[in-house]
């Protein structure tokens, strides 16, 4: 982890922590797997135009801190809720869960043998679709193979581990 990942990861803790903690406690996820979802999909905010949470990103069809497209949520992204930290952090907690019930019933199917393997199947999904996730995984792929640099889950549960071990310090 880089000086600037674990600055960035400070700071999407003291700006949106509390936020974090809510939507991952609604959802039932880990509030540290969605701040690595806001780091890898906006950097908290910095790496959108304008910066913050009002900025979009991936061409303009990424919206808000969670990067919630616009072709695929159509309605939320419609009107000013997306540049609402508070709203875009729930979005991006419902889409996740949405992947994750999708990829749960079918985990053995998949070989998904633990938790961990299913969690990171839905935070793939977050990025690809879930049809994708499950597409690579019964050609014997891994999750990540139609994320984004092929890394995506990697790199938000690095993330999370950062934001985890930056709220132990």
């Amino acid at each position: 982890m880089t000086a600037e990942e674990r600055r960035i990861l400070r700071k999407i803790r003291e700006l949106y922590g509390p936020l974090l903690d809510a939507a991952a406690k609604r959802y039932g996820h880990r509030p540290e797997v969605l701040a690595g979802i806001m780091m890898r999909e906006s950097r908290g905010g910095e790496a959108l135009t304008p910066a913050g949470p009002a900025g979009t990103g991936d061409g303009g069809h990424g919206r808000g801190l969670m990067q919630i497209d616009d072709r695929w949520h159509k309605e939320f992204c419609a009107g000013d809720e997306w540049k609402d930290p508070e709203k875009s952090i729930l979005k991006g907690a419902e889409v996740l869960a949405g992947c994750h019930r999708y990829i749960a019933p079918r985990a053995a199917t998949l070989h998904l043998k633990t938790p961990k393997a299913i969690e990171r199947a839905g935070i793939a999904g977050y990025n690809c679709g879930q049809g994708k996730v499950v597409q690579a995984l019964a050609q014997g792929l891994d999750v990540d193979y139609f994320t984004t640099h092929g890394d995506y889950s990697r790199d938000v549960l690095r993330f999370a581990q950062g934001y985890q071990d930056q709220g132990a310090m």
